[in-house]
């Protein structure tokens, strides 16, 4: 079984959806059942699985640069749903000051060469769903304009 989020499908690839499953009620089963002593174990157990699926762990990483994880932030479903225009610049925003943060930082790192936006240009930049494989749901986009 798969974990996604409601309404994904496959993408482009396939209008198929099998072994697809809701993420919020199968992880509540996932829970329940190690709550009964049903260990999980593939592939991993339901904590480190969820943080894996749902891609939670790339922003809570993106800023401690041993670890070479483009900058990265969240943005509710809800406000994409409402106002994906909007919902699109406050992610930019939130990244350019991520920008600024790791250059503040840096204490010598020499971060990956190129990797913040140029003044005036447009900010290039992928959105991927959380929950979503096969690289199916990712995107790369320019500006504001293609990230909503």
């Amino acid at each position: 079984l798969w974990p996604i989020q409601g309404q994904q499908t496959y993408g482009d690839k396939a209008p198929c959806t099998a072994a697809y499953v809701d993420s919020a009620p199968f992880f509540d089963l996932v829970t329940r059942m190690e709550g009964c002593g049903v260990a999980t174990r593939w592939p991993h157990h339901s904590q480190l699985w969820r943080s894996l699926a749902s891609k939670d762990w790339v922003p809570q990483l993106c800023a401690a640069p041993k670890y070479h994880i483009p900058l990265t932030t969240r943005v509710p479903k809800s406000l994409i749903l409402v106002d994906p225009y909007r919902a699109s610049g406050l992610a930019l925003d939130a990244l350019r000051r991520l920008q600024a943060q790791r250059r503040s930082e840096a204490d010598g790192y020499a971060y990956p060469r190129h990797s913040d936006w140029p003044a005036g240009g447009p900010e290039r930049c992928v959105a991927k769903l959380g929950f979503s494989y096969e690289g199916v749901d990712v995107r790369m986009v320019d500006g504001q304009s293609g990230l909503a």
